[in-house]
């Protein structure tokens, strides 16, 4: 049996990308995210669908965006689909509403997964480089 930690950087990226082709299989594949043009908030949502799985992630997502917004505008039933695609392309676009999605996003994960504050903390980060 093979153990993440067999694969080869490049087998690992193969699987991510594979995983996140199938979590978001509804909005058009990966794809989709990446026709989003934020890679930094893209590797922080799709670390999110990795991490939570295709319907967990899917609804911290939603949470997220309708937190920010400040009102409902998608369904926190996941998983991703064009509604919650619609949604982020908008929040992205503008660069107050992108922080406050990616501020909430952070809040939510680490809600949910304090023992995984550093791993958190990581992508969090790295959506502002």
């Amino acid at each position: 049996s093979t153990r993440p930690a067999d694969l080869t950087p490049l087998q690992q990226a193969q699987f991510y990308r594979g995983y996140l082709g199938h979590a978001l299989n509804l909005a058009g594949g990966w794809a989709s995210f990446e026709d989003l043009n934020d890679p930094g908030a893209v590797r922080y949502l799709a670390d999110t669908l990795f991490r939570e799985g295709r319907t967990g992630g899917a609804e911290l997502i939603q949470k997220a965006i309708n937190r920010s917004s400040g009102q409902r505008l998608v369904a926190e039933s996941g998983p991703v689909g064009a509604e919650t695609l619609g949604a982020l392309h908008n929040i992205l676009e503008n660069s107050n509403a992108r922080r406050g999605l990616l501020e909430q996003l952070y809040f939510l994960r680490d809600k949910k997964r304090p023992d995984e504050w550093q791993r958190n903390q990581y992508f969090y980060q790295r959506a502002f480089e």
